[in-house]
């Protein structure tokens, strides 16, 4: 892991302590971070590195909402809405990404584009499938006693470069 700047790391340890239904404003964050956050600063991405840290470290979820101008911690409904429409963004990009590879002609390439242009397909016809409504209905229909919780420790563990 990369080591963190101060200012990200500041971020993190406000964002950290938040409870649903908890905001920070815009100002608020600028004040205690002493650096401007607005959209399209370094500030703002000092910020969003620290919300996905706060993510990924201690499972809270931050959400930017644009009308209010503020960040506001999510319950675990929100979170699972949130998921929900991140899955439905998956579906329609992994879509894209296989229209877009359809075009490519794998004659032009050379032996390692090959690979990586394979590769994109695959991996978006697996997340196209799996994020799918089709596949959601499946995976109800055979009952929720029976739908296990995936072990993200282990699958991360898979993926990891050894």
């Amino acid at each position: 892991m990369f080591p963190r700047s101060p200012i990200t790391q500041k971020a993190v340890d406000i964002l950290k302590e938040g409870k649903h239904g908890d905001t920070i404003s815009e100002d608020e964050m600028r004040s205690k971070l002493a650096i401007d956050v607005a959209p399209q600063t370094k500030g703002r991405s000092y910020v969003s590195r620290a919300v996905n840290t706060v993510i990924r470290e201690h499972r809270v979820v931050w959400e930017w909402q644009r009308k209010e101008r503020h960040w506001l911690c999510l319950d675990d409904h929100e979170k699972l809405q949130k998921a929900g429409q991140t899955q439905k963004q998956t579906n329609r990009k992994s879509l894209r990404a296989l229209q877009i590879s359809i075009c490519v002609d794998e004659d032009r390439l050379d032996k390692e584009e090959k690979r990586m242009y394979r590769t994109i397909q695959l991996q978006s016809q697996v997340a196209h499938t799996m994020t799918s409504h089709g596949a959601q209905k499946k995976i109800l229909s055979n009952g929720l006693d029976k739908l296990a919780a995936p072990d993200l420790p282990k699958l991360l563990d898979l993926m990891a470069n050894k």
